[in-house]
C-alpha cells in the first residue's frame, strides 16, 4: 500500500504549482490528474498538458512505495480548507482506492492508473546549455517582454517569447505586430556546434512558469524542447515550431531625433493620453479606434486627437499640454498612436527615464518620418511601437493648435 504524510501547507504549495499546468477544462481526463510516485524513500509529483511537464519533489515523510494518479484541482480545493500545519496522510491500495486522512477525518479521493500517465521524453543531446549570470535574470527579461506577446492563433509563432541567442548578447523578444519589447539577458551559451543557433520560441504558459520558478541558473536547449531545473523540481517544455520574424529590420536605422522624458512627465503623459483617448474613443464611438497624436513643442509635449461630432458634423480637437524639457523652437509632430498600445509601452518601461527615438526625414532633423516606428528605450529594455495613420488635415490641425498654444504661453510669460 502506498502511503505518505505531509503538512497541508506543503501539499497545497505543491498542488498550486501543479495546477498552473493543468487546464481548467480537459476533454481527456488524465490531463486533469497528477502522477504521485513514492519510491526509494522519496515522493514526487508529475503533471503535464503534453506541451509542458512539471516534475515536483514532494516534501513528505513516513513513505511507503507506490504510485497513483490523483486529480489536481479537486484535491487542491480540499487541502486548502485544512489548516496549514495539520498533518495529512494519503494512502492508496488497488483494492480500497485512495484516501486522505487528517485528524479524525477521512476523505476518499478519485484515482486513475499511474501506468497510463503520459511522459515527455527528450531525445538526443542538448544543442546548447545556457548558464545565467543570475538565476533571476531570465525571469526579469521574460516579465518585461510578456505584455507584447501576440494572442492571435493564426500567427502561432508569435504566441511566445523569442530567446534570441544568435548574437553574443542574448535577448528576450516579443511582438504582436504593433508593438515590440526586447530585453538583454546576462548569460553564456555553450553550443554543441559553433554554427548552431539554438534560439527557441518559448510558449507563453512556459514563460509565466519560468518567471515564478526558483530556477538554479541553467537551461538545456534541445531541437524542439527545453529543460530547466529549479529548486524543488524540473520543468520540461516543448518550444514553438516556427521561424521568428527578422525583428531587427523594423528598428530605426538612424536615430537622428530623440526626446528624453523625466519621471514626473511620464506619469503626466500617461494620464493625458488616457483622458484624451476617453474623449475620442468613448463607448458610443465607432469600432475604429482613432489615433492619439503626440506633438513636441517648446517646453511641452501636447497630446491631441481630432473629435468628430456626429450631431453637428463638426470637427474639433481634444488636447492636453504636458510640461516637458524640450529643445525645440517650433511645434513638431511626433506621430499618431493607438492609445492602449502607447500606454502599454510607457507602463512596461517602469524606470525613471525613457527616451523616444526615430529617424529623421531629409536634412532637417526637426522633420521627422512619423510613418516609421518609434523606439522607446529605458533601463528595463527597448520597445517599439508602430504609428497609426492620421489624415494630413488632422495632423495640420493638431500642429497648428500646438503652435498657437505655445505662442500664447510664451506671450503670457
Amino acid at each position: 500500500m502506498m502511503k505518505l504524510t505531509i503538512t497541508a501547507g506543503d501539499l497545497a504549495r505543491t498542488l498550486r504549482l501543479a495546477a498552473r499546468v493543468v487546464e481548467r477544462k480537459n476533454t481527456i481526463p488524465i490531463f486533469a490528474y497528477a502522477a504521485l510516485t513514492v519510491a526509494n524513500g522519496k515522493a514526487s509529483l508529475r503533471v503535464t498538458d503534453l506541451d509542458i511537464e512539471l516534475r515536483l519533489d514532494v516534501p513528505a515523510m513516513s513513505l511507503s512505495d507506490g504510485a497513483v494518479a490523483l486529480p489536481v484541482r479537486s484535491l487542491l480545493s480540499l487541502v486548502k480548507e485544512i489548516a496549514a500545519d495539520d498533518l495529512i496522510t494519503i494512502t492508496y491500495a488497488r483494492e480500497t482506492g485512495a484516501h486522505l486522512v487528517t485528524g479524525t477525518a477521512r476523505y476518499p479521493v478519485a484515482t486513475l492508473p499511474e501506468a497510463g500517465f503520459p511522459e515527455m521524453k527528450l531525445s538526443g543531446e542538448p544543442t546548447a546549455i545556457v548558464e545565467f549570470a543570475e538565476p533571476t535574470s531570465l525571469a526579469r527579461a521574460l516579465r518585461t517582454c510578456l505584455p507584447f506577446v501576440s494572442t492571435e492563433e493564426t500567427r502561432y509563432y508569435l504566441n511566445g517569447c523569442y530567446f534570441d541567442l544568435s548574437e553574443p548578447q542574448a535577448y528576450t523578444v516579443a511582438t504582436d505586430g504593433h508593438t515590440l519589447g526586447r530585453t538583454t539577458v546576462d548569460c553564456t551559451v555553450n553550443r554543441r556546434k559553433a554554427e548552431d543557433n539554438p534560439s527557441p520560441i518559448i510558449h507563453t504558459k512556459t514563460c509565466r512558469l519560468l518567471i515564478d520558478l526558483p530556477i538554479t541558473g541553467r537551461m538545456r536547449l534541445y531541437p524542439t524542447a527545453l529543460h530547466v531545473p529549479f529548486a524543488g523540481g524540473d520543468l520540461y517544455s516543448k518550444t514553438i515550431d516556427g521561424t521568428y520574424p527578422a525583428y531587427r529590420r523594423v528598428y530605426p536605422e538612424n536615430r537622428d531625433w530623440s526626446l528624453t522624458i523625466e519621471p514626473e512627465t511620464i506619469s503626466a503623459l500617461k494620464a493625458a493620453v488616457t483622458r484624451v483617448n476617453l474623449t475620442v474613443n468613448h463607448e458610443n464611438a465607432s469600432h475604429y479606434k482613432s489615433p492619439v497624436g503626440l506633438v513636441e513643442a517648446p517646453g511641452a509635449v501636447v497630446v491631441a486627437a481630432q473629435v468628430n461630432d456626429l450631431g453637428s458634423k463638426m470637427k474639433d480637437t481634444a488636447y492636453e499640454v504636458v510640461s516637458a524639457a524640450t529643445s525645440l523652437r517650433a511645434a513638431s509632430f511626433i506621430g499618431g498612436f493607438n492609445a492602449t498600445l502607447l500606454l502599454k509601452v510607457l507602463t512596461t518601461a517602469r524606470t525613471d527615464v525613457v527616451t523616444l527615438h526615430s529617424k529623421a526625414m531629409g536634412t532637417d532633423s526637426q522633420e521627422r518620418d512619423y510613418s516609421g516606428p518609434i523606439l522607446i528605450t529605458s533601463h528595463d529594455g527597448e520597445f517599439l511601437i508602430m504609428p497609426m495613420r492620421i489624415e494630413p488635415e488632422a495632423t495640420g490641425a493638431i500642429v497648428s493648435l500646438t503652435q498657437r498654444l505655445t505662442t500664447n504661453t510664451r506671450a503670457a510669460a
